[in-house]
C-alpha cells in the first residue's frame, strides 16, 4: 500500500531530521549539516504523492 510506503518514508526522515538537530546542537561542521539537510529534503521530495 502507498500509504504504508510514505509513513514508513517520513519516519525515517523524522530520525534523520533528528540526527541533523543534534548536529547543529553540538556544534558540528556547517557544510556536513548542509549534506545532512539536503539528504533530507532529497527523501522528502522522493515520498511527495502524485496526483491521482
Amino acid at each position: 500500500m502507498e500509504a504504508d510506503s510514505t509513513i514508513r518514508r517520513l519516519k525515517t526522515v523524522e530520525g534523520h531530521l533528528r540526527g541533523v538537530i543534534r548536529m547543529v546542537e553540538e556544534d558540528a561542521c556547517c557544510i556536513d549539516v548542509i549534506r545532512q539537510i539536503q539528504a533530507v529534503e532529497a527523501a522528502l521530495n522522493k515520498g511527495q504523492l502524485k496526483d491521482p
